[in-house]
């Protein structure tokens, strides 16, 4: 049972919580990938959402359907998503989540084409996407090392990769406007074989010194945009504007899990559980 973690919703290094952050009260959300409904259910409980939901892991969609939050569920494999299979949801929704979803797809463009036609005129598309220019996998890529991991920017299921270049790019092509810019950000070492000391001094400082370096996730709240004119200038903008706050959260938990995750990885999902 993958990707079911508590969430802290006053922990904003957190992809969840700045995604559950994101949505207003009473709104009508389709959680896409929804896991074992953790966040569609706080959602539920603390802000009265009218939630729906996607999953295609059996064993996660039974435990879905036992919460009895879900006012539409739907077991589909988003890598043969048809646009028949939600024709009833044209422009029904206030807000799509998709939390961590697009980079285990084969063709994430066409699924986020289908799915932002589900969302009013007036709504959102909330999407969070790890980032592969961190530090770690830098330094790692330097060092002749490009390790998957049980969990991380390099979780052993992801198919697609991005940067914050390839980001704006991405959105901006499929019309999204971003409204709303929130860096998740890791110890430098990430999760990777090799500590980023390792690396020459100078070669530390010239990563350092950008500071996308730092960021293992963005959650993005957009909106769809029916004409693209200003839209990549605007959206290259957010990413300038909002990269002088970026800072580092540092956690104590950090070095056992990345110990646990390069040593012991059957044991990250146990320690999830703690997080």
């Amino acid at each position: 049972m993958r990707y079911n973690h508590p969430i802290d919703i006053n922990n904003l290094n957190d992809s969840s919580s700045v995604l559950y952050s994101f949505v207003k009260e009473g709104s009508s959300v389709l959680d896409v990938g929804c896991a074992c409904g953790t966040l569609a259910q706080i959602l539920y409980k603390k802000k009265q959402c009218h939630v729906s939901g996607i999953e295609y892991n059996t064993e996660n969609f039974a435990i879905c359907r036992k919460l009895h939050i879900f006012e539409n569920l739907w077991q589909i494999d988003l890598n043969q998503l048809k646009k028949e299979q939600l024709n009833n949801f044209n422009q029904y929704f206030d807000a799509i989540i998709l939390g961590d979803v697009l980079e285990h797809l084969i063709n994430p463009e066409q699924v986020l084409s289908l799915l932002k036609d589900l969302v009013k005129e007036n709504g959102r598309v909330l999407i969070s996407l790890p980032n592969i220019g961190h530090a770690s996998i830098k330094s790692n890529l330097l060092l002749g090392r490009f390790d998957y991991t049980e969990q991380g920017i390099l979780d052993k299921t992801h198919l697609r990769f991005f940067t914050a270049h390839s980001i704006i790019a991405f959105l901006t092509k499929q019309n999204l406007r971003i409204n709303h810019l929130k860096r998740i950000t890791m110890p430098l070492d990430g999760y990777q074989y090799y500590k980023f000391s390792k690396l020459p001094k100078n070669i530390q400082d010239f990563i350092k010194k950008d500071k996308e370096s730092y960021v293992s996730q963005y959650v993005m709240d957009c909106s769809v945009q029916q004409k693209s004119l200003g839209l990549l200038r605007h959206n290259r903008k957010i990413f300038k504007e909002t990269a002088s706050n970026i800072k580092l959260v540092s956690s104590w938990q950090h070095p056992i899990k990345r110990k646990i995750m390069l040593h012991f990885p059957k044991l990250v999902n146990f320690l999830e559980k703690f997080r």
